[in-house]
């Protein structure tokens, strides 16, 4: 039987409320509450330094006005070593999944990282779909695989993997993690946007967390101040993907922040001759798809005689379903 899975996205992350939730619950080995996550939240790193600026930077100035030429040189170095220690803890690291795989971003940043730096896993419910479906020998698509977290517990599976990630910045970091996870040999990674057409498209790109990237121009118009604009090639999967694959493909996985519907017209034929049991799964969000695009992605998929069910989530949002003790960084 051919199934379409729906999920049900949103555009939240780990916000301020949350991350302090997460920090006072969140123990260390010694039983001691540890912090460091409270500033894992953009948002309140980005206050907890201008209010330190604001506070620490007059007295700093007054001390080196009226201190000696030797003591301003120490004041100097002491400032520096200061800065580095602090945006130490933000540097990338590398942090292991419950599956056992190592992911590579910045715990300030990348919605994932944090995750999985929290909890030891992200849409887990997805994750255990995906292992449950895929055996040795299938061939899984992974389309808008970021830094390929899904793409990664597939290979584990000893499933062959094509990936596809519109975003270069997203595909550096994937490379990263394929490598430390020694998985070259079973994962395809196209760095190109999956559409209804053969050419290039615009990709806004989020310059920090690369969650947030989408070739919609109205999804994140919010966040506008902290993008660019990239152009990438654009390719239907039906070609990117090749007709002697068509029949080997086992489960296909679509999450392009509300380029769904595009993707869906480029793939056509793989749907008409796949093989029976071909299995898809789209994200639907109603952040970012209309009522009208939605009926469109379940008419299209039905009229290919897909059956469509809901993979329900534990909570509707980037959080982990549950916190404990944060697993340890390797890097």
């Amino acid at each position: 039987m051919r199934v379409l899975v729906a999920t049900v996205g949103t555009s939240g992350d780990i916000n301020p409320f949350i991350a302090v939730d997460m920090a006072l619950r969140k123990r260390g080995p010694n039983g001691k509450c540890r912090m460091e996550c409270l500033t894992t939240a953009p948002l309140l790193f980005f206050l907890f330094v201008v209010l330190g600026i604001l506070q620490v930077l007059p007295p700093l100035i007054r001390v080196y006005l009226m201190s000696t030429r030797a003591k301003q040189w120490k004041l100097l170095l002491f400032v520096i070593a200061f800065a580095a220690l602090t945006f130490r803890v933000f540097a990338r690291r590398r942090v292991r999944t419950d599956e056992d795989i190592v992911l590579t971003g910045s715990l300030r940043t990348n919605t994932l990282v944090k995750c999985v730096y929290l909890s030891g896993c992200y849409e887990p419910t997805l994750a255990n779909f995906i292992k449950r479906t895929l055996k040795a020998g299938d061939v899984f698509v992974d389309v808008g695989a970021n830094t390929g977290h899904f793409s990664l517990i597939a290979a584990k599976q000893g499933a062959e993997v094509i990936s596809v990630e519109a975003s270069p910045a997203n595909c550096r970091l994937f490379r990263q993690n394929i490598e430390a996870n020694a998985l070259e040999s079973r994962i395809r990674l196209v760095n190109a946007a999956a559409g209804n057409r053969n050419g290039t498209i615009e990709l806004i790109e989020n310059r920090f967390n690369g969650m947030w990237s989408t070739t919609v121009p109205q999804v994140f118009w919010y966040l506008r101040p902290l993008t660019r604009k990239v152009v990438v090639p654009e390719i239907t999967l039906d070609d990117m993907l090749g007709e002697e694959n068509w029949k080997r493909i086992r489960f296909v996985k679509i999450d392009v922040e509300g380029a769904e519907p595009r993707v869906v017209r480029g793939l056509h034929r793989l749907m008409e001759y796949g093989r029976e049991d071909l299995e898809f799964c789209l994200e639907f969000s109603p952040h970012w798809l209309t009522s009208e695009q939605s009926d469109e992605l379940f008419d299209t998929f039905r009229s290919k005689g897909f059956t469509a069910y809901k993979l329900v989530n534990p909570e509707v949002d980037f959080r982990p379903y549950e916190i404990r003790r944060p697993v340890p960084c390797l890097a």
